[in-house]
């Protein structure tokens, strides 16, 4: 029997009687994946673990007999991930640790048993794991599997074959790409200098590379090699003569360590004047997200000189809204009186090659980039392709963030009509609702505001239906209008009250129901049923439930205090061992602060270094300041702090510190200030050259950025395009 029809089977048989499952599992061929079904948290109030246990205890021969002969040790132990203490033991540990040896990828089954802390930290693994690290052809992958135990890849024989890996192979560029994201690798001196010994074959790689992707990310995001000469002059030369130019550039361009070189930008500029006109407007999109590049002077010329090029491309190509979404926001381009005339001419052409294509997406996403071209943004052909777009029901789930994005398209009477029409026809109006309902311009729209009137008994029968999912009441929740209405509220405190208690819908309200004290009087009155869910996952809260440690109620109980701290030790591990440990601080900062722990403080306050040089280092710096900023005390680490003042004076969109939990504590620190005035002139180049101008206006909007003279000009052209 295969594993599904196993799977089916016991949950048939689980959901009949769970002995008939036990029984099932005591007699099958398969049984791990019988002990795999009934470890999920479906069956979480209905098995015995204990019993379960005794299962395994019972097969424990016939399971290790598996693993040894069969080649689905893989799926064997990924289904006995839950059972740690069998995975614990020193037998199974000798039976795993041969296959690891034996495996020809052995980091297959690593991954399998890496949740599994213990048996990692145990001698009989570590060996066998670094052995297999010296023996496979693609170490590499080793290493990406262990990048959680720091206790395994800072070992002196990993760091020793991985320094003769750089020296002596010829996939070292591999190697480095997988090292960068791991700093005490990164920053070891030993592996620093074999790198070093290298610059001159990464060079001579990067001139002959024929696919530059892969080879381009590992130097671009290592501080040893994106500085070094050698390698810059390689860069630029690849951009002139290479057959994948288009995708370095691409990599490249949210780089200004690189983009800022001399070398690079003439190197830019002389490829776009070698370019076939049909791959022109892609190389303008890449340099157009970077206003350094955008004002170098050999790129500028260059692109003035392909003009006549473009505007003939684009009076005679087939697809002139390909070459539209590519340039509408690269303004040295699109103010040029040949394009924008040319983009008169063919904008039917451009209407009904969007309509071809995914109408929903492609029109707005030529809409959001064409506000600076009023002979695209202004077409009545791209405003009906948006209205066809918003009665599309099967697409509504992706509308609100486009309209909370871009409210004044409210303002249209092409589209509010679409909106009317929406919310009358669609079976669940929640989306369509909640995407417009607590817009400003809503406000004095009586059509839109009647339809959504019209619709709130059924709204309220969504939120009461046991069928319906909880994200669609927390979609409601999240709204100020609908909140308002008395009949609503009601609806969403019985759905609350639901019988087991709705855990997972509370945990995913907004902060505004954190002080209801209704809402706390349900949580209090049943604490002990919370309890219950929270020891049944067994540590493992889900983003869906963490954010139930969020209440007073929660966070005052004893009782809670309790079982959380039953799981402070695989916490503590967490933060002290994950390579990405950003994201165990997000999910673990309401846990912090009920249990209070000295320890776990320091021991995220110990993480400062990674969390530094992932900021300066990895391409999403800023969401790792994002997920780590709801702790204060990392913000004022200095590692951090020089890290996030760092990433505001190079990176291309400093404006995104605004995403940050506590801004307004940054922003009374001099230095955070003195390093946003000193990009005054991107926070412009935001606004005119990217589809975050709406979000740039709304966050400086109380700050001292907004009265800045440069700024207040081009926030009220913005505003006049409406």
């Amino acid at each position: 029997m295969d594993f599904n029809e196993e799977f089916q089977l016991i949950q048939e048989l689980a959901d009949e009687d769970v002995n008939l499952a036990y029984d099932e599992i005591l007699h099958s061929e398969c049984p791990w994946v019988g002990l795999y079904t009934l470890s999920l948290e479906e069956y979480s109030l209905v098995v015995d673990q204990s019993r379960l246990y005794e299962i395994v205890n019972k097969r424990e021969s016939d399971i290790l007999g598996s693993i040894r002969s069969t080649s689905s040790a893989q799926e064997i132990l990924g289904c006995l991930e839950s059972y740690p203490s069998f995975l614990e033991r020193n037998n199974v540990l000798n039976v795993i640790a041969r296959v690891i040896r034996k495996s020809k990828s052995p980091f297959q089954i690593i991954a399998t048993i890496k949740h599994v802390q213990t048996a990692m930290n145990h001698s009989l693994l570590r060996s066998a794991i670094i052995e297999s690290l010296q023996k496979s052809p693609e170490p590499w992958n080793v290493i990406s599997t262990i990048r959680d135990f720091p206790q395994i890849y800072n070992d002196v024989a990993v760091v020793e074959f991985i320094v003769d890996h750089l020296q002596n192979h010829n996939s070292y560029w591999v190697m480095i790409n997988e090292i960068n994201d791991l700093r005490t690798l990164a920053e070891h001196p030993e592996i620093i200098d074999a790198i070093r010994g290298r610059i001159d074959d990464i060079a001579e790689e990067i001139r002959i590379a024929k696919h530059i992707r892969d080879l381009g990310r590992a130097v671009i995001h290592n501080p040893e090699l994106n500085n070094d000469l050698r390698i810059i002059k390689a860069i630029s030369e690849y951009i002139i003569y290479g057959a994948d130019a288009k995708t370095l550039i691409y990599e490249i361009r949210t780089n200004q360590n690189i983009t800022s070189k001399e070398y690079i930008q003439k190197a830019i500029g002389k490829r776009v004047r070698q370019l076939p006109t049909d791959e022109l407007s892609n190389i303008i999109e890449y340099i157009g997200e970077n206003r350094i590049l955008l004002e170098s002077p050999s790129i500028t010329r260059a692109i003035a000189d392909r003009l006549d090029d473009l505007t003939r491309f684009i009076l005679d190509t087939e697809k002139p809204h390909t070459i539209a979404e590519n340039i509408s926001l690269v303004h040295p381009v699109i103010e040029d009186p040949r394009i924008r005339a040319a983009f008169a001419e063919r904008i039917d052409d451009i209407v009904s090659g969007l309509n071809e294509v995914t109408p929903w997406w492609s029109s707005w996403y030529l809409f959001e980039r064409s506000i600076w071209v009023p002979e695209i943004f202004n077409s009545q052909g791209i405003r009906e392709l948006l209205a066809d777009y918003i009665i599309l029901e099967d697409e509504v789930g992706n509308l609100p963030n486009k309209i909370r994005a871009h409210p004044y398209v409210l303002q249209d009477p092409v589209i509010w009509e679409a909106v009317i029409e929406a919310i009358h026809k669609f079976s669940n109006p929640i989306w369509i609702i909640t995407s417009v309902c607590d817009n400003k311009i809503v406000e004095h729209n009586r059509g839109i505001r009647a339809a959504i009137e019209e619709r709130i008994p059924d709204i309220i029968l969504l939120i009461e239906d046991e069928e319906s999912p909880y994200y669609l009441t927390q979609e409601v929740s999240d709204s100020s209008y609908l909140l308002s209405i008395e009949a609503i509220n009601s609806s969403i405190m019985e759905k609350i009250q639901s019988k087991p208690i709705a855990w997972i819908l509370l945990a995913g309200l907004p902060d505004t129901f954190l002080e209801n004290k209704d809402v706390n009087k349900i949580i209090s009155e049943n604490i002990d049923e919370l309890c219950g869910v929270l020891y049944s996952v067994r540590g493992y809260l889900s983003v869906q439930l963490s954010g139930i440690l969020r209440y007073p109620a929660v966070k005052s109980s004893k009782k809670i205090q309790k079982v959380l701290a039953g799981y402070r030790d695989r916490y503590l591990y967490e933060l002290k061992n994950s390579w990405d440990v950003w994201y165990a601080i997000y999910h673990l900062r309401d846990y912090l602060e009920i249990v209070a722990d000295a320890e776990l403080d320091q021991v995220v306050l110990s993480r400062s270094k990674d969390i530094a040089y992932a900021v300066k280092n990895r391409d999403d710096g800023w969401s790792i300041l994002g997920l780590v900023s709801c702790i204060p005390e990392l913000l004022d680490n200095h590692h951090v702090f020089e890290a996030m003042i760092d990433r505001i004076r190079t990176s291309v969109d400093p404006w995104n510190i605004f995403s940050l939990d506590n801004i307004d504590y940054l922003l009374e620190r001099e230095e955070i200030r003195n390093s946003l005035d000193s990009r005054i002139e991107d926070f412009v180049f935001g606004i005119t050259s990217t589809i975050d101008a709406q979000y740039i206006i709304e966050s400086i909007e109380d700050t001292w950025l907004s009265k800045d003279t440069q700024i207040q000009t081009v926030i009220n052209r913005y505003q006049r395009n409406f």
